[in-house]
C-alpha cells in the first residue's frame, strides 16, 4: 500500500507510464526504411512483432477488454495521436510496439525505432 501512495493516484501513474515513451519523428523513421518524400503518414498502429499482427480493432465495456488482432497493416486500427496509441498499448499482453505506417505507390511500410 505505501508504494501505491508513494507513486500518487492511478492518474498520476498513467502520466508518468506516458512520459517515459517518446515519439520518434516522421522523417527519422522514413529515412531510416529508405521512404521517398512522398510517403504518406497514415498513422501510428500497434504491432505484434513476434506475430506479425497488428491491433485491428479494441472492444471496451465495463468488465472486460477484447483486441481484434489482423495479419495486415491496412487493416490496423489506426492512431493519430502517439499517447492514446502508447495508451492502448500498455493495456495489451506481449511486446507490441508503437509503429508508424506509410503509404507509398498503394503499398504499406510499417517502421518502428527500437528503444
Amino acid at each position: 500500500m505505501g508504494e501505491a501512495n508513494r507513486r500518487g493516484n492511478r492518474e498520476n501513474r498513467v502520466k508518468q507510464a506516458l512520459d517515459k515513451y517518446k515519439a520518434v519523428s516522421i522523417e527519422t523513421v522514413k529515412e531510416e526504411l529508405g521512404l521517398p518524400d512522398t510517403a504518406e503518414f497514415l498513422g501510428y498502429v500497434i504491432h505484434l512483432p513476434e506475430k506479425d499482427e497488428f491491433i485491428g480493432g479494441i472492444k471496451d465495456d465495463k468488465f472486460m477488454k477484447k483486441w481484434a488482432w489482423v495479419k495486415t497493416p491496412e487493416l490496423a486500427l489506426r492512431f493519430d495521436d502517439f499517447k492514446k496509441a502508447v495508451k492502448e498499448r500498455g493495456d495489451c499482453n506481449g511486446n507490441p510496439v508503437i509503429a508508424l505506417l506509410f503509404d507509398v505507390d498503394d503499398k504499406y511500410y510499417v517502421g518502428w525505432t527500437e528503444e
